[in-house]
């Protein structure tokens, strides 16, 4: 039962990362392969290679159509020779059967065509469908025994997946959409080939198969110089299209700013600059596709004259339809083996056409295999344990480990190693206290020590106050005690996250109705109307609010309707709705009025909730029974945790307050106590 949001100066944070490699290395084959063989299970959402319920079932089938779809083709091809034999030969019963034959099976031709390109479609959408729930489940989870998720982590706290919303959105329906064409032409042009490579031979003799498979031969070992670039170019694609789209997102985020600083030519340029970076290498990309399709449609085009020059020679050279009984009979001969051979080098044809598609699919292959393999590395990083033996303290039930610099700037994710971690911090969530013992915490890769041995213990209903000048680790020490902020190393017990709760500088609402709002996390269906006006009550919004209580905003988010001290109301009847034992301030109520903020931490502290706050304000100190000062320049720790002198004692006001049934103090009668 907690919510958490980066605070209001970090809202750049917020946004999509940039991607600062504009020209990869492209990957080794080893490692494309292992990227493949890691996301092939996850397309076909079954965690073994092959199996029933994964890739099994979806190969069967495809493969069940593709050779009934090659039986089909093959009478196809057989029309032309029986309506040329039966016009020739002038038989009148024969153009009669040929008119059926023909018919019937040029129907279930094109039949089992729509077939196969519908289950290739199906295989896309089902393949898209598994791969992105999986990278959901990979992206939007806990780490086993730690409060922060790899969405927190990937977002704030690691750098080597820029864009990772982008590869699960846009990424994973590009490679769905090539795996089910790949997939598709993979199994249907060597069975193609097989198939009337035997058809061939027997119509034609064996020197025909190898003289259309020599000329094949050679334009795909031109094919191979132009492929390599394009891949390198497809990935590189990618990334500017991030960048674009981040500085989209950025400018959509920070619009108000921009407006303010009347930023919008310097903006536009900028984003009109990448744009243009973006449509030159899309140049490039259509230049060097232009290449290969070029070799491929030469090719298509030239797989019926190469059939044509083939059965030349044997009609010419050879006297291989001589013993044919009537002319009819041997223009139908020439026919199935005209439409064998030609079939033959139209199936080394799509091999060709489909290496610009390969090359594709491996550029998409490697982001969401960078994706996976990050995922994978990071949780490795949040599970590696300290305390071992003897010396493991009875209270700590688990560790998190500091996440080292993995990766850096213009570095390839498949060929750096990974560092081994070197601060950790501890954590335990079954205890009714809060306490930390000689705890550090650091800027992110230990660049800078924040806050050095700091130890303090709270017990339930006593409030502490966070101050100190910015920059000292404030919210650093919020993030810590939250167990989200790695980067720190000592002991740290704490209550459960049911009985902590996290209120940010900026609340997040979450897509929905304003109940959605109240309720979360728990849904909105568990929210009573009653319980609703109550907290809006507490916080006086009913007034204006109560009737919007089911209503969705026609802009989607309740961030762009309410002002920034709306929500902060509605976080704090978030607050007094789950009632947590514990509670966690960062700046909470800074968008507050002075007189409204004293008012409503009479209500909390009546709800018997403690709070932990930080802010600047002096009439914050009244509420809190201890003090925390950061940054202190003349202490060797930095720290002061003393009994703050300003808190009042309303121990027995509140107590009056909660026997009386009454929800809010009177700001005046609260001075007078």
């Amino acid at each position: 039962m907690s919510t958490l949001a980066p605070n209001d100066k970090e809202k750049d944070s917020l946004l999509p990362k940039q991607e600062t490699d504009l020209n990869p290395k492209p990957q080794s084959k080893i490692v494309f392969w292992k990227h493949f063989f890691r996301l092939l299970p996850k397309l076909h959402g079954s965690p073994r290679l092959l199996s029933w319920k994964g890739s099994l079932y979806p190969i069967i089938l495809m493969l069940g159509i593709v050779i009934f779809n090659l039986w089909a083709g093959r009478m196809y091809g057989k029309v032309r020779g029986k309506f040329s034999r039966a016009l020739l030969d002038y038989d009148i019963k024969m153009f009669y059967a040929a008119l059926q034959f023909g018919i019937i099976h040029v129907s279930i031709f094109a039949l089992t065509r729509v077939a196969l390109l519908m289950t290739q479609e199906l295989i896309a959408v089902v393949c898209r469908y598994y791969l992105v729930s999986t990278l959901h489940t990979q992206y939007v989870t806990d780490i086993s025994g730690h409060e922060s998720n790899m969405l927190y982590k990937m977002n704030h706290l690691d750098t080597r997946i820029p864009n990772p919303d982008q590869r699960i959105v846009s990424d994973a329906n590009q490679l769905s959409i090539l795996w089910a064409e790949v997939y598709s032409k993979t199994l249907e042009a060597p069975i193609q080939i097989v198939y009337y490579w035997g058809w061939t031979w027997q119509l034609l003799g064996w020197p025909a198969p190898f003289l259309i498979l020599g000329f094949y031969v050679v334009i795909f070992i031109v094919t191979q110089f132009a492929m390599k670039t394009m891949m390198k170019s497809v990935f590189k694609q990618e990334k500017l299209e991030g960048d674009f789209r981040y500085a989209h997102v950025r400018l959509r985020t920070l619009a108000e700013s921009v407006t303010l600083h009347q930023g919008a030519d310097r903006e536009r340029g900028h984003v009109q600059s990448l744009f243009g970076r973006v449509t030159k290498n899309r140049f490039v990309i259509i230049l060097k596709g232009l290449v290969l399709e070029a070799i491929s449609m030469v090719a298509s085009f030239n797989s019926k004259i190469v059939a044509y020059g083939i059965l030349g020679y044997y009609v010419f050279s050879t006297k291989h339809f001589e013993h044919a009984a009537t002319p009819g009979k041997m223009v139908q001969m020439i026919s199935d083996a005209i439409y064998a051979a030609s079939t033959l080098a139209n199936g080394f044809a799509n091999i060709l056409k489909m290496v610009a598609r390969y090359s594709q699919f491996a550029g998409y292959v490697s982001r969401l295999g960078d994706f996976t393999q990050g995922v994978n590395e990071l949780k490795e990083c949040y599970n590696t344990p300290l305390y071992t033996g003897d010396h493991q303290p009875p209270a700590v039930i688990d560790t998190f480990t500091h996440l080292p610099a993995l990766f850096h700037e213009n570095q390839s994710l498949a060929t750096t190693t990974t560092q081994t971690p070197t601060q950790t911090t501890s954590l335990a969530d079954h205890v009714d206290q809060l306490s930390v013992h000689n705890l550090n915490v650091y800027t992110p890769m230990n660049e800078r020590l924040l806050i050095q041995d700091l130890n303090f213990t709270l017990a339930p209903q006593e409030s502490l106050l966070i101050v100190g000048p910015s920059g000292c680790g404030k919210s650093t020490l919020l993030r810590t005690l939250a167990k989200i902020w790695p980067y720190a190393k000592g002991t740290l017990l704490r209550p459960s996250s049911e009985r902590l709760f996290f209120l940010p500088q900026t609340p997040y609402l979450t897509l929905g109705s304003l109940r959605d709002q109240l309720a979360y996390p728990d849904p909105g269906e568990s929210l009573e109307d009653s319980e609703a006006k109550r907290v809006l009550d507490l916080v006086h919004l009913s007034e204006n609010w109560l009737v919007r209580l089911d209503e969705i905003p026609s802009e989607g988010d309740w961030a762009q309707v309410m002002s920034p001290g709306e929500q902060q109301l509605v976080a704090l009847a978030r607050l007094l709705h789950h009632a947590p034992p514990w509670a966690i301030f960062d700046e909470s109520t800074s968008a507050l009025p002075v007189s409204l903020e004293r008012e409503l931490y009479h209500t909390i502290l009546t709800h018997r909730i403690t709070p932990i706050s930080i802010g600047h304000r002096p009439s914050l100190a009244p509420f809190h029974y201890w003090m925390l000062n950061l940054g202190m320049h003349d202490s060797r720790t930095q720290w002061a945790f003393t009994r703050n002198p300003e808190h009042r004692e309303m121990t027995t006001a509140v107590e009056r307050r909660r026997r009386k049934g009454r929800r809010s103090f009177d700001t005046s009668a609260s001075d007078e106590e």
